[in-house]
């Protein structure tokens, strides 16, 4: 098995610094593969795409795919976590103190070259095959590459729709080191009570710009409305930083998983309770994720830490390879299978092609641009 073993090592990540934590990659695989089943569950139970849409969608593969998208809120808790961390070990004198010349160089050096390389590449294959104009798309390329075609036209990106959140995070970036000033509170208690006013204040937020009528559109597309999972990940920071890596491990950290995972679904359908407990949810996932016993020991397993540390990649380029291959899969599918035993094995099969298909784009626009420009933990 060497051969797989040198796969593993071809496809793990870089990082700038020793401070690598597999089971983040871990948390990371699920957050992306929850979002691939939503978006792919989404375009089988679409009848212009699938004459078997309708048997699909009332599958309960298909109602609990539905909410995939809280994978996003979930990257956002991870943010929070990785981006914090360091201003949370300065603060507690387990670490330097943070270059905010490293930290914005970081974003630069990392994450800017294979998102500007997307984002060049799928405005071509628009172009090219006819799907756009080069004069009407263009202002949405230039609003996407400078992260602000969320708030320019109320909406994701004509170019890649995916790039919403992206967005987002680049605005919790900027005012990370602003809201780190957190850590530096004297005591537990006091940083507590402040991230948890944080929280409240987010997640009521959310309720007054997503739920008021007349609220313009791109009001919700910003980090007012996702403030609270980035901060919840500050939260888990500060407690690992102050002695939550010490190593140990529970298995009531491992039960917790258990409800969090659970909650997700059910918060779909109360959107109020969502915008108060999905962030709990998510931080809850990560706590157990770091803490427990058996569950540290899943999100540390060598393929799902490989497959999370593609992340931003299979994000990335995931919906046109979706959209290439969904008609190919459909006409596949054998029209006599059970609705549920059909869908389960085409969105096995999305999985396997998106990842298969990511895995040269990562080697060759995004891991070169890894372990550059300063430290991140995570």
């Amino acid at each position: 098995m060497s051969w797989w073993h040198g796969l593993i090592a071809l496809l793990r990540r870089r990082t700038a610094s020793n401070a690598f934590i597999p089971q983040i990659d871990g948390l990371r695989f699920y957050a992306v593969v929850a979002v691939l089943v939503f978006h792919c569950a989404g375009y089988l139970s679409t009848p212009a795409r699938n004459p078997q849409a309708s048997a699909a969608a009332s599958t309960w593969i298909a109602a609990l795919a539905r909410s995939g998208h809280s994978g996003v809120e979930l990257f956002f808790v991870i943010s929070g976590f990785v981006l914090g961390l360091p201003f949370a070990r300065a603060a507690a004198g387990g670490g330097p103190p943070v270059s905010l010349r490293r930290y914005f160089l970081r974003r630069l050096t990392r994450l800017e070259p294979p998102y500007i390389i997307n984002m060049l590449l799928l405005s071509a294959v628009l172009v090219g095959l006819g799907r756009a104009a080069l004069g009407e798309l263009l202002p949405h390329l230039l609003a996407s590459l400078a992260y602000c075609h969320n708030l320019v036209y109320g909406e994701g990106s004509s170019v890649n729709f995916v790039a919403w959140s992206l967005e987002i995070e680049v605005q919790f970036y900027l005012l990370a080191p602003l809201l780190a000033g957190v850590f530096s509170l004297p005591s537990a208690a006091a940083r507590a009570t402040a991230l948890g006013a944080g929280l409240a204040i987010g997640s009521t937020l959310t309720c007054l710009l997503t739920m008021t009528a007349g609220i313009p559109q791109p009001c919700k597309l910003t980090l007012a409305c996702y403030l609270q999972y980035f901060l919840v990940g500050f939260a888990l920071a500060d407690w690992y930083a102050r002695g939550g890596d010490r190593g140990d491990r529970s298995r009531a950290a491992d039960a917790l998983a258990i409800p969090c995972l659970v909650a997700v679904p059910l918060l779909e359908q109360h959107p109020v309770l969502r915008a108060y407990l999905l962030p709990l949810a998510c931080g809850g996932l990560c706590f157990s994720a770091l803490h427990g016993r058996f569950h540290s020991r899943l999100m540390s397993v060598p393929v799902l830490v490989v497959i999370g540390g593609m992340c931003y990649t299979i994000y990335l380029y995931h919906p046109y390879i979706k959209s290439a291959f969904g008609p190919v899969l459909v006409r596949m599918t054998p029209h006599t299978l059970p609705a549920a035993v059909a869908l389960s094995g085409q969105l096995a099969a999305f999985f396997a092609v998106i990842v298969a298909l990511c895995v040269p784009l990562f080697l060759c626009f995004e891991k070169p641009f890894m372990a550059v420009g300063g430290r991140k933990a995570g």
